[in-house]
């Protein structure tokens, strides 16, 4: 593996584990800074936000994440973009409550300096 291939793999993980880091520190003004502009955010209930209502929603107390825990993920890397697939668990502050969710769920970035999360969705799975 090249020196160039290994850095784009170490920057494309270390750009994923830096948004669920900062969306579990509730980390705003980071995490806004690691979204592109043109966001489509798709939950397990299939509501779709932009980046301003994502952010809105994060910082008017309306969602909050307690915990996310990577099961697994597999990194796609294309021409000027990168993906992930893989298994989550997450817990989520919402209407006054934690909720487990469990769920599968593909993450696309665009490849720049520095990356930017440009859709995400994510998809309930079965409790194991």
């Amino acid at each position: 593996m090249s020196a160039d291939l290994r850095e784009r793999i170490e920057s494309a993980h270390a750009a994923e584990d830096a948004r669920f880091e900062a969306m579990t520190a509730g980390a705003h003004d980071a995490l806004e800074q690691m979204l592109d502009e043109s966001l489509s955010y798709i939950h397990t209930s299939g509501n779709v936000e932009s980046k301003a209502l994502f952010m809105t929603r994060l910082r008017n107390g309306h969602r909050r994440f307690v915990s996310i825990k990577v099961l697994d993920r597999r990194l796609f890397l294309g021409n000027g973009v990168f993906s992930f697939c893989g298994s989550l668990d997450m817990e989520v502050f919402l209407e006054g409550k934690v909720v487990p969710v469990a769920m599968v769920y593909t993450s696309v970035y665009s490849d720049g300096d520095p990356p930017m999360l440009v859709s995400f969705q994510g998809t309930r799975r079965p409790a194991a």
